[in-house]
């Protein structure tokens, strides 16, 4: 019989050459790799994730993008390594702005800002990530696409003509 299955401890989370439970200072009951913690060494500690038998240290980083997590803390959870996002921010390492949004920035609440696509200039209300730019609809134009092109107009209320004479009712 093997000390690790003696001891119960986790085969990915102990040290190479495990001697033993009787190898390790009283209380302990096995030998933790580096990012390991628990009495079998069988949980990633906090900041890392992924227990693999051919991790050296046992656990990867979550690496966190610290402008898109919540609060600043780069933690994730010890199973998926999917970090705490802020509300407009996603993927595993809050690392994307989410559709609809742009601009990621660390003092930002949300994350990143609403695109504020015009609804009736734009095609869809999704932005580039990075800049902001809204898709336009043709001969419209601006980051927003509020603005016609030069030589070009959106008629306002003021260019419609309605009669009221010639309304019904049912």
């Amino acid at each position: 019989p093997s000390c690790v299955s003696d001891c119960n401890c986790h085969p990915a989370g102990v040290v190479a050459g495990f001697a033993g439970c009787g190898s390790v200072p009283a209380g302990e009951l096995c030998q933790c790799k580096d990012r390991v913690e628990g009495r079998i060494c069988n949980k990633c500690k906090p900041l890392y994730w992924n227990l693999n038998r051919n991790n050296p240290d046992g656990c990867e980083e979550c690496n966190c993008n610290k402008t898109g997590v919540l609060g600043g803390i780069a933690v994730c959870d010890t199973d998926d390594g999917q970090c705490v996002c802020k509300p407009s921010v996603i993927a595993r390492g809050c690392t994307e702005c989410a559709d609809g949004t742009y601009d990621m920035r660390e003092d930002n609440l949300f994350g990143c800002t609403d695109c504020g696509c015009d609804v009736g200039g734009s095609v869809s209300n999704i932005c580039h990530k990075t800049t902001g730019q809204c898709p336009c609809q043709s001969r419209v134009t601006g980051r927003t696409c509020k603005e016609p092109l030069q030589t070009h107009y959106f008629p306002t209320l003021y260019q419609y003509q309605y009669e009221v004479e010639d309304g019904r009712t049912p």
